[in-house]
């Protein structure tokens, strides 16, 4: 993925979640891009923001490809089985 493209991706999820702060899947799509481009930090504070919002994102959680670099991580463990929200 070219830097541009990531930041043009970045800046759409940012707006969104702007204009619609309780917008689950924005925080989703955020944390999956930050994933994508190893940036485990913020891919698990906005993982864990979406999960708050709407309990069905753990469930995507669990098979999204995008966050297979960050599976085995403890705290991401911890929030698709539940153990932090």
């Amino acid at each position: 993925m070219k830097e541009t493209d990531r930041t043009d991706e970045e800046e759409v999820y940012r707006r969104a979640i702007e204009l619609d702060p309780e917008y689950a899947l924005g925080h989703f799509n955020l944390a999956c891009l930050f994933a994508r481009t190893g940036q485990k930090t913020e891919s698990l504070a906005s993982l864990k923001r979406a999960i708050e919002l709407d309990a069905e994102s753990r469930e995507m959680a669990k098979t999204q490809p995008a966050f297979d670099a960050i599976r085995e991580d403890p705290e991401f463990m911890k929030l698709i089985e539940g153990g932090e929200e």
